[in-house]
């Protein structure tokens, strides 16, 4: 018996994986894929940013719901309602007919995996949360096409604020709210939610602006390209296993802390080393930002769960998720505003000096946001203007290295947040020890 249920057990986490996996999979297969996709879609930079972005936006709104639905129907269930769903939709995707059919066998096999499996379908009572996401992030993303001088970009990210703050207020009063606000009461749980909304910020968008930076800076091929985010994985999938190893020691404060500090010296090292345009170079500083991302992503996330009675698991999970996707949401948002404007500001800079006009500079600016690679340009381009065309990738890295600056700010950031409020001490001893006092 001993024998089957431990093999239940591996069948259960194998089947997870590869259902999980699914989600990471897409977004790094989009990542990589998105100089082509804007190329061939004519989509400006903003339009391109929209694509990640709704991936992300969807995940915030859905996650909870999930978990909802999950407490209510069955964990179980809704795996495999949302396996289905998911494998549906790529085979939609990959009827265009390209970038998406390697989710159809992922998902078979955590399909099978599952029904053989049999994990728990325990139901409990949960929660839904919902708000402004889409109207604040379509506000900060937006800005660099309609400007800050424009009311509707102001609009837009009041409305969505205001729309989230009506939101907490009203399940603040409500006997049977959609999500227990009051979760967050507890010190331990907001902070680690706090860290890992400050972590996604820099952490799913890198994969966006890391692909157009091997591409358009480096000239680098989708598969190149894929290589180059590899060793970002590299740092990342080693220390995952630290971390997990440091949080069943000593609790996660010590990974989280630690992790901060080596993902600020990596994002910074890394961004120092864009504009030398070569991966010998900077990989090292992209196995060091991996690993320091790596030692906070789990602990933090694990510890957030430990926090909270197995039977509101499900809904802590939807809380956790949405803090996550919607800080890569934002960050998305923002970073993305960063690089458009930068990129800009560099190439007119880079014009002045060669005694190009503005004009001549905001349509090889234009062509970029369009889709176009390094070095291409409009076909009039010459003398002067050529230079400026030639310059491209070194004006594409600063202003990729400035969005990678602002990813170290964050993640330094997220560094003083974890020493300011995460407690030591694994959940078990912070409970064992609390007992005797009350």
């Amino acid at each position: 018996m001993e024998t089957s249920g431990h093999t239940n057990k591996n069948l259960v986490l194998a089947a997870m994986i590869f259902a999980v996996s699914m989600t990471f999979i897409d977004m790094t297969i989009v990542a990589i894929a998105v100089p082509s996709l804007q190329n061939d879609l004519s989509l400006s930079s903003t339009g391109v940013q929209w694509i990640i972005n709704g991936y992300l936006l969807s995940l915030s709104a859905l996650f909870a719901l999930g978990g909802r639905i999950a407490d209510i129907a069955g964990h179980r269930s809704m795996v495999v309602l949302g396996v289905i769903v998911f494998a549906t939709a790529s085979a939609l995707c990959g009827a265009t007919p390209t970038i998406f059919w390697v989710n159809i066998p992922v998902a078979i096999i955590a399909l099978v995996l599952t029904a053989i499996a049999k994990p728990e379908n325990a139901k409990h009572p949960a929660a839904l949360v919902c708000g402004g996401m889409g109207l604040s992030v379509l506000g900060l993303q937006q800005s660099s096409v309609w400007g800050w001088g424009n009311p509707i970009t102001w609009i837009c990210i009041a409305a969505g604020i205001a729309i989230l703050v009506a939101f907490v207020l009203y399940e603040l009063r409500i006997e049977n709210p959609l999500i227990q606000v009051r979760i967050f009461a507890d010190r331990a749980f907001a902070a680690d939610n706090a860290i890992l909304f400050l972590l996604m910020i820099p952490f799913i968008p890198l994969f966006f602006f890391a692909s157009m930076y091997a591409q358009i800076s480096l000239g680098e091929s989708a598969s190149e390209t894929g290589l180059y985010l590899l060793i970002f994985f590299a740092g990342f999938a080693t220390a995952s296993q630290w971390g997990g190893r440091m949080l069943d020691k000593a609790g996660a404060r010590a990974p989280v802390v630690l992790g901060c500090a080596v993902a600020t010296v990596g994002f910074a090292l890394w961004a120092h080393s864009l504009p030398d345009l070569s991966v010998s170079s900077q990989w090292y500083y992209i196995v060091l930002a991996g690993a320091g991302v790596g030692l906070v992503l789990s602990p933090a996330n694990t510890d957030a769960l430990n926090r909270v009675p197995a039977s509101r698991y499900g809904e802590a999970t939807g809380i956790t998720q949405t803090v996550r996707n919607f800080g890569s949401s934002l960050g998305m948002a923002v970073l993305g505003t960063v690089l458009i404007l930068q990129n800009k500001s560099n190439l007119e800079s880079t014009a002045t000096a060669h005694g190009v006009p503005k004009a001549a500079v905001d349509e090889i600016a234009d062509a970029i946001s369009q889709g176009s690679g390094a070095g291409e340009a409009p076909a009039h381009v010459s003398g002067a203007l050529a230079k400026v065309v030639d310059n491209i990738p070194h004006d594409f890295a600063l202003a990729t290295q400035t969005v990678f600056y602002a990813m170290a700010g964050v993640m330094a950031l997220a560094f003083v947040v974890a020493v300011a409020t995460m407690q030591p001490g694994k959940v078990e001893e912070q409970v064992a020890e609390a007992e005797p006092a009350s």
